[in-house]
């Protein structure tokens, strides 16, 4: 396979272009470019693709889209032809208030200065302002206040080039050398990033002129990169990136009637692209599983998981993902497989997710799979059971509600944890224990329906809620000394009768930081709270 090449091509750009012109402009280019791709074909075609990502001379850069003529020149996007490129000098403002109106209205429009014009009328303005020759609420205050605006815009639109560009480069290059991962897709979501950042107008406006009299109003890191890029007073010169695209081989379509691209195949199974997550399909298995995802690819998207895919005529249902796989990412959604079995952990931590279905395929939730989804609100079971739910949803702040399916065999410890927003839980009627930490900072939680089918229950399970009320009145077994907590408002507890006998000894350090719940010791006797009460069961 060979690697990826970089074809660089500096030329000048006409201040004014029209469309006509842009477009003998680029046949011309894409000549010159073709010729020197040959050239360097020729001497790189021996070169073996190496693991790690080379090194080289001159700092990578990416290709854009057809509709783009170069990296500082956007041409295809609208723009005003000459925003950027008025060369102006601005004249001092009539100290008189009265002739600053005219003198405001001859001037041009803050956009049409050139980055060399801007900067002077800046200081020349500046200089008024600080002298007390001009004030802020005078006309010429307001020709000041924007041509402040316009020159603090520039900069940052630069800023934000800049930034968005190191962060699409260094995911591309993390994933361009492996062979898991559809590079079409990777370099098509690579020039659309960055193009999001090039459709400024005020991007397109400071880079139709030498971009040298910004410099002291630039960051450091701006600075850095536009001197790798050919320098400050070049940057506006139109800069040609070419790079060879890998084949993108087959494709292969899916229940949700996606189009999936054949990455590599074997004698084993075959690595399918969909909508920037690679899947494994095992032969031997007979089934597929989620393995990759190109984070570019995936950034605030509706993602669908296809049930199965289609391969040489035969389904392959969807049946896992590994661990961890969205972790950290920005999308807007995610459709589950109704062949999905288990949902390993992590899979959705930090994501941005605001609701999630669980299909009723699914038979085990590991680990802390939406931990930290902040924006997490909606939680729906489609079936009525399944084996074991890990600490899914701790630092899930937004979550408000949840209900579980009808049996759940086990809940893992620190279930809700830090779920600041929590306010209603409805836990499986099977459930025979209420593990560590599981409703731990709550502060909103009021009440808790326990089933009777609980008997023992973790320490710490209600430290610093909101919690009132609890029907703890077939537990028999408390993990520890901390079992509830802190808990500030909880007034009414009903505990199982067969306790009341060692509750002084043993179970009222269960409720000793809770001050609604305090014993009192009078005429040589304990006296219990009104909201203590003791019930008989069977």
């Amino acid at each position: 396979m060979k690697s990826s090449l970089f074809f660089i091509c500096t030329i000048c750009l006409l201040a004014i272009t029209t469309e006509a012109s842009a477009q003998s402009f680029l046949k011309k280019l894409k000549q010159k470019v073709n010729n020197a791709a040959r050239e360097v074909v020729n001497r790189a075609k021996d070169k073996a693709t190496q693991e790690e990502t080379p090194q080289t001379s001159s700092p990578r850069t990416l290709p854009f889209p057809k509709n783009h003529t170069a990296l500082f020149a956007p041409l295809g996007y609208p723009c005003d032809p000459i925003w950027g490129t008025k060369p102006h000098k601005l004249s001092k403002p009539p100290y008189e208030l009265e002739k600053q109106p005219d003198w405001m209205d001859s001037r041009p429009l803050e956009p049409e200065y050139d980055n060399a014009s801007l900067v002077k009328a800046f200081k020349m303005l500046d200089e008024c302002m600080q002298t007390g020759y001009i004030n802020a609420v005078a006309p010429a205050g307001d020709g000041y206040a924007n041509v402040r605006r316009e020159l603090n815009a520039r900069c940052d639109a630069l800023e934000k080039m800049v930034e968005s560009y190191k962060r699409v480069l260094e995911e591309y290059e993390l994933y361009y050398y492996d062979d898991g991962i559809n590079h079409g897709i990777l370099l098509d979501n690579a020039k659309d990033q960055l193009c999001d950042a090039l459709k400024n107008d005020h991007y397109k406006s400071v880079i139709r002129s030498s971009l040298a009299p910004l410099k002291e109003y630039l960051e450091s890191e701006v600075l850095e990169y536009f001197e790798q890029h050919g320098g400050l007073e070049n940057a506006h010169k139109a800069r040609f990136t070419v790079i060879e695209e890998r084949d993108k081989g087959k494709v292969s379509s899916t229940s949700s009637g996606q189009s999936g691209t054949i990455i590599s195949e074997g004698k084993t199974g075959a690595h399918v692209d969909i909508d920037g997550v690679t899947y494994v399909i095992d032969l031997k298995q007979h089934s597929a599983f989620a393995s990759k995802v190109v984070e570019m690819a995936v950034r605030d998207k509706d993602i669908v998981m296809p049930d199965y895919i289609n391969y040489k005529g035969q389904q392959f249902p969807v049946e896992e993902m590994r661990g961890g796989l969205f972790s950290g990412m920005s999308i807007k959604s995610i459709k589950l497989p109704s062949t999905l079995t288990e949902i390993p952990s992590s899979a959705f931590q930090r994501t941005t997710i605001s609701e999630i279905v669980i299909p009723a395929s699914v038979k085990a939730i590991s680990g802390n799979v939406f931990g930290e989804c902040q924006n997490l609100k909606k939680v729906v079971f489609e079936g009525d059971r399944i084996d074991e739910i890990g600490g899914s949803f701790m630092g899930c702040t937004a979550l408000q509600s949840i209900t579980f399916p009808k049996y759940v065999g086990k809940i893992g410890e620190g279930m809700f944890e830090r779920c600041s927003n929590l306010t209603s839980v409805t836990l499986p009627e099977n459930l025979t224990e209420i593990p560590p930490f599981t409703f731990q900072g709550c502060t909103k939680l009021k009440n808790v329906t326990i089933p009777a089918s609980v008997t023992n229950v973790g320490n710490c399970i209600f430290d610093g809620c909101g919690i009132v009320s609890l029907d703890l009145s077939h537990v028999i077994s408390f993990d520890n000394l901390m079992t509830i907590g802190t808990c500030p408002n909880l007034k009414t507890v009903k505990l199982n009768a067969k306790l009341k006998e060692v509750f002084v000894q043993n179970v009222y350090l269960y409720f000793a930081q809770c001050p609604l719940l305090q014993l009192k010791f009078e005429n040589g006797q304990y006296v219990y709270p009104a909201g203590l009460i003791f019930v008989e069961t069977k």
